[in-house]
């Protein structure tokens, strides 16, 4: 039962740091081509979209 419950939770971690990476990717490229108030507002929301995905990240304990 702890080994699948170890299993589940390194799963999770790994999904969501693939979730992080994911997000700094579509910042990155948001910035990059970022002109107007429109692209702004998507890299505010990514800014907080990665935000989060850290504070999820953060939360899983491995124990």
């Amino acid at each position: 039962m702890r080994l699948k419950k170890l299993k589940t939770q390194i799963a999770l971690k790994k999904e969501v740091s693939d979730r992080i990476s994911n997000v700094r990717i579509k910042l990155f490229n948001a910035v990059v081509n970022s002109n107007d108030k429109k692209d702004k507002k998507l890299v505010e929301e990514l800014i907080a979209e990665y935000k989060n995905e850290v504070l999820i990240y953060e939360s899983i304990q491995i124990k």
